[in-house]
């Protein structure tokens, strides 16, 4: 996951981030008010969203590699409204 977030930080469209819900002895976790925010039934349990609410859970492969890939495809059309130029006509002088 570090790989993953890594390969994010510096992206101003897609932000990928971890929470630690319990600790390895069970207590509550720097990120606990997360997890119960989103009432997260167990763990590791990975979610996606877009402006800050939460549209489903990642059900696919845990590697870097189809997370990533996962990302691209599934917030392609947000980023691609970003970056796709204004005018997309030729004009001839």
């Amino acid at each position: 996951m570090v790989g993953l977030i890594n390969e994010y930080a510096s992206s101003s469209t897609e932000h990928v981030a971890s929470a630690d819900c319990s600790t390895s002895s069970h207590d509550r976790g720097s990120g606990a008010d997360l997890c119960d925010y989103y009432k997260l039934s167990y763990y590791p349990y990975i979610i996606y969203g877009s402006s800050g609410s939460k549209q489903g859970e990642y059900q696919g492969s845990r590697t870097q590699s189809a997370m990533s890939s996962f990302i691209k495809s599934h917030f392609a059309s947000e980023y691609e409204a970003v970056e796709s130029p204004v005018c997309n006509t030729d004009v001839e002088v």
